[in-house]
């Protein structure tokens, strides 16, 4: 149920274009990871001076370095929708550990 390849995609093309975020409907707790989550909510908040002292993967970094050569991401309400999907399952499966009294976690990458 993760997607961290949609979720460095966004990511991505949000660091290349962040004037694009009301194109999409995601929030920060539609990311799996932590880092993408904190990297979410700087780029929604407009914060960009916190963006600087984030810490990017190199896998962002690298998308966003492939995406910068290539101009404007085009794929951005896609792959949101991609990020949207996986984390309405992962609420889901989270959903029914309660029920079967296992509370589950969170991955903190």
């Amino acid at each position: 149920m993760s997607d961290g390849y949609a979720e460095r995609r966004v990511l991505a093309m949000l660091l290349i274009a962040p004037e694009r975020i009301d194109e999409i409907d995601l929030a920060p707790d539609d990311f799996e990871y932590t880092s993408h989550r904190d990297l979410f909510r700087a780029i929604s908040e407009k914060r960009t001076g916190d963006l600087l002292s984030l810490e990017l993967s190199d896998e962002v970094a690298k998308f966003a370095l492939t995406l910068e050569e290539n101009h404007a991401p085009s794929n951005l309400v896609p792959f949101s929708r991609i990020v949207a999907k996986a984390a309405e399952q992962r609420r889901f499966a989270r959903s029914v550990s309660r029920l079967r009294g296992d509370p589950g976690k969170r991955p903190a990458l």
